[in-house]
């Protein structure tokens, strides 16, 4: 369940699992589990519970982080669904134009 290989067996598992040529994030390689999540929930309430501040403080910066990564790859894949309709096609060609018009002082 957890990788007992050390810091170095990790960063080796990011670089073999990209997708597109983008290394999958470190949370993404270590989300990779086989504990249910709805077992899971309850212990963490738990642990949470008993956490002293600073390791609360911890585990906030590193939902935080979470949160960035779900809305990166979110971004991500909107823009390469909106890159194969075309919507990008014409965008130099706007920007000349807007800065032709608008010329910057």
């Amino acid at each position: 369940m957890f990788n007992t290989r050390g810091p170095k067996a990790v960063k080796h598992s990011v670089k073999r699992n990209s997708h597109n040529g983008v290394d999958r994030s470190y949370i993404e390689v270590m989300s990779v589990t086989n504990v249910e999540p709805e077992k899971l929930r309850p212990e963490l309430h738990e642990r949470i519970e008993q956490m002293p501040p600073a390791q609360l403080v911890l585990l906030h910066r590193i939902v935080l982080k979470l949160d960035l990564e779900r809305a990166a790859e979110d971004l991500h894949v909107a823009f390469d669904a909106a890159r194969k309709e075309g919507k990008f096609d014409r965008a130099d060609e706007i920007i000349r134009d807007v800065r032709a018009r608008h010329p910057y002082a």
